[in-house]
């Protein structure tokens, strides 16, 4: 998945580092022609990156993260996920796929962006937390790329001593699985899955 970070037109900055209009740590003015050209680079590369689900994020940008100093300095960025939890399955293919996408993108390589079916883009993504720890056991169907609706069970928190139901994870909004727990073990706080919310959806593209 891509998480495009683009700068908000306020052109608004954190951290002591910057001073608001333009950061003392980059030698860049973000000026308004500047955030214009360097958000749209950044939406043309996430789009060819050639995930299904994009996260579009347009916040104050921080120079203490690698992006946020990017983009205080010329450098188009674009923050990815893929793979992780030490697994191997079919996303290493995507996660290659989407890597040459980036290089024939910027014209390193030749050859045609390999793109999925269908691309959108959110503004909204949500984390899942449980509130209690103890075995989570996923529900069937909860995988990469599952459609839920608000409210749809996610999967149970149980009692690892006495099997009872200590919570039900429940879908808080209507989305996209984008991640999801792979380890039972959980403690209150854990991570449950990362979900991309469909009603804030801002750009979809059908690509045959």
């Amino acid at each position: 998945m891509a998480f495009p970070h683009a700068i908000p037109g306020d052109a608004a900055v954190q951290s002591s580092l910057a001073d608001g209009v333009g950061g003392e740590g980059g030698g860049t003015q973000l000026t308004a022609a500047y955030i214009d050209e360097m958000n749209t680079k950044i939406r043309a590369m996430a789009e060819a990156f050639g995930s299904s689900v994009i996260w579009w994020r347009q916040g104050p940008v921080n120079p203490a993260m690698i992006s946020g100093h990017c983009l205080l300095n010329g450098i188009v960025p674009l923050v990815v996920e893929a793979g992780g939890g030490g697994q191997i399955d079919f996303t290493i293919e995507q996660g290659v796929e989407c890597t040459l996408n980036i290089l024939k993108h910027l014209g390193m390589i030749d050859g045609e962006l390999q793109l999925p079916k269908r691309q959108i883009m959110v503004e909204k993504y949500v984390v899942y937390r449980s509130r209690n720890g103890g075995f989570y056991l996923q529900e069937d169907g909860v995988a990469l790329g599952a459609e839920v609706t608000k409210g749809q069970l996610l999967g149970k928190v149980i009692d690892p001593l006495t099997s009872e139901v200590q919570e039900e994870c429940r879908s808080p909004v209507n989305g996209i699985i984008i991640s999801r727990r792979l380890k039972m073990p959980i403690n209150p706080g854990g991570y449950i899955a990362h979900i991309a919310d469909v009603d804030s959806t801002i750009w979809t593209r059908d690509n045959g």
